[in-house]
């Protein structure tokens, strides 16, 4: 808030760390954006809550909560991400980081831990962080 909170890099900041905090998620089959609120069926399913519809005074969403395959629910930009079950890479398994691309069925990732350099990941080798350490 360095410009104070009624300024427009204020609020568009707001705005952003609003999104990622709601962990929002493009649903493919449905082609619309939904909140991710936790997995369940040891990880295969995630269940969200949504559409999140944009109006005049945000995002709202229409208490819509559906259970889905995790391959159907991607991660918006900036969405923090664990990486699990990768063999090449072994070593970015159980690594925290935070989406920026999709193409195809892959994040590109980059990492918090200092020295990582961003990688591209498979979708099916990502799961959405809930609660960050």
């Amino acid at each position: 808030q360095v410009h104070g909170p009624t300024h427009n890099s204020t609020l568009s900041a707001a705005s952003a760390l609003k999104d990622i905090k709601e962990r929002r998620v493009f649903i493919d089959s449905r082609k619309e954006w939904f909140h991710a609120l936790r997995y369940e069926n040891d990880g295969l399913s995630c269940v969200v809550k949504g559409p999140v519809v944009e109006s005049a005074h945000g995002y709202e969403d229409h208490m819509l909560t559906l259970s889905l395959p995790i391959a159907d629910v991607l991660p918006a930009p900036g969405t923090p991400v664990v990486c699990q079950g990768l063999s090449e890479r072994a070593h970015l398994n159980g690594k925290i980081g935070d989406t920026q691309g999709f193409n195809g069925g892959q994040f590109e990732v980059h990492f918090e831990e200092a020295g990582l350099e961003p990688a591209i990941i498979k979708h099916e080798n990502l799961r959405i962080v809930f609660e960050l350490p």
